[in-house]
């Protein structure tokens, strides 16, 4: 079993994460990075982005991953002051699947109790009591998840262990994912 640090180590050597960098005064910074959403998943992120090394009026930024690994649809820099917010958690209201079975019980509360959606179709319509809007303030609402997810896959035949073993090597999966896209071309 590997640690959390060594498992991070490899997947940002295999370029799964969207790695930031920032061009500063003593050349291109890695800043941070944006984990995987998953490979079904449509993923709206935030990072925080240190700065303070960068002293001209134009900010460069240099996005890195693996090739066909994300597709970016939008990016954005915020620059405005900080402000002070009210944080207020809202509770879920209700939580109904798309059959009409109310499964609220099952996402109100971290536990063991787990809403299962095994089929690409199943869908979870959720619904919250919206806070109060307070005059001169704007109001922003974040939703904020947690789960995992299992692909499920009906293989036959048994693995190639040595083959999925070079995978373990920093860069396999880019290199996989280039010959594969390359060679989609070249077949037709």
């Amino acid at each position: 079993m590997k640690s959390a640090e060594e498992l991070l180590s490899w997947t940002l050597a295999q370029g799964f994460p969207l790695k930031v960098f920032a061009e500063t005064n003593s050349g291109l910074k890695f800043i941070d990075y944006f984990n995987l959403p998953g490979p079904m998943g449509d993923k709206e992120d935030i990072l925080v982005l240190d700065l303070s090394d960068i002293e001209t009026d134009i900010v460069k930024i240099k996005l890195v991953s693996g090739m066909l690994f994300w597709d970016i649809d939008y990016i954005g820099l915020d620059f405005s002051r900080d402000t002070e917010l009210n944080k207020t958690i809202i509770p879920l209201n209700s939580a109904t699947d798309e059959k009409g079975k109310d499964v609220t019980t099952l996402l109100t509360h971290d536990d063991k109790d787990y809403l299962i959606q095994p089929d690409p179709v199943n869908e979870t319509i959720l619904s919250f009591k919206a806070s109060e809007k307070v005059p001169g303030f704007e109001r922003t609402l974040f939703l904020h998840s947690k789960g995992n997810y299992e692909i499920l896959r009906d293989t036959k035949g048994k693995p190639d262990i040595e083959y999925l073993n070079s995978f373990m090597e920093p860069g396999a999966f880019p290199k996989f994912s280039k010959d594969h896209f390359l060679n989609y071309f070249t077949a037709r």
